[in-house]
């Protein structure tokens, strides 16, 4: 389960044989949070937390079948690679069924 994103830097801080981050909880931060887009992400939609890229955020529109860490609601749409604002929610574990498109009315 993702526990939400750090402010420091990836280095942080050395304490003993222990590395300390600071990391802003999802679900319990108020305001909004900025995030690195794994994949194309429009205005409005749910993100997730990538399989694909450690540390970055995905469009759940844009998924396929599987099993994924729900992180928040993209504020502003962008581009793949890019920073952009979201609200955070509790992580919430979902699994999105895969969604076959029929060519007519009888499903054929």
């Amino acid at each position: 389960m993702p526990l939400g994103p750090s402010p420091d830097s990836p280095s942080g801080t050395i304490i003993g044989a222990a590395l300390q981050l600071s990391v802003y909880l999802l679900g319990a931060y108020r305001g909004t949070l900025i995030g690195i887009s794994a994949t194309t992400i429009s205005a409005g939609n749910i993100v997730y937390a990538s399989t694909v890229t450690a540390g970055q955020l995905a469009d759940l529109s844009l998924a396929g079948a599987g099993n994924y860490w729900i992180v928040g609601r993209a504020l502003t749409a962008v581009a793949a690679g890019q920073e952009f604002s979201y609200v955070p929610c509790f992580p919430v574990l979902v699994a999105q069924a895969s969604m076959a498109l029929s060519t007519n009315a009888t499903g054929q």
